[in-house]
């Protein structure tokens, strides 16, 4: 045999030893509906003072702060498992009474029914927002004492 046949021989021998291989393939995953929820500051109430009893009902903005983020879109639900708000002395007041505003959107009562009171587009990823409460008082129906109000607020996927 002649060199250049041996040559040829062994680049050809090598060549089909180390050729590379490809396979085609595919993956399949599944991506979850991730989503979540902080409350990430709270504001006591201030000092209630008689102008507020003039005007008719008592506010703190910014009461809540909440941050969210999400892969799907959302909303943000908000209701109070009471019927009424309450004082440590046994008063009760309707729970229809205090108000709740979503990022300086409009107030609107508080009830036992879960109400939305924010909607979001997916890929939201730690957007802030702020709750105001607004409680409507009068001095025949806002006696002094200490209130309470515990309202439950969730984060849910829209489908």
């Amino acid at each position: 045999m002649s060199r250049r046949f041996k040559t040829f021989l062994f680049l050809l021998l090598t060549s089909s030893i180390f050729s590379q291989k490809s396979e085609d393939i595919t993956l399949y995953f599944n991506v979850p509906p991730l989503q979540n929820f902080q409350i990430i500051h709270t504001k006591s109430f201030p000092n209630m003072t008689f102008s507020d009893y003039e005007r008719g009902y008592y506010e703190i903005t910014d009461a809540v702060t909440i941050r969210i983020s999400s892969n799907v879109e959302w909303q943000l639900v908000i209701y109070s498992t009471r019927s009424n708000l309450y004082t440590t002395q046994g008063i009760f007041k309707p729970i229809s009474d205090f108000s709740v505003c979503a990022n300086n959107h409009n107030f609107f009562s508080m009830s036992q029914v879960p109400q939305v009171i924010y909607t979001g587009k997916a890929g939201v990823h730690d957007m802030e927002i702020m709750l105001d409460y607004r409680m409507k008082i009068d001095v025949n129906s806002t006696p002094a004492g200490n209130w309470i109000f515990d309202p439950v607020i969730r984060l849910e996927p829209l489908n």
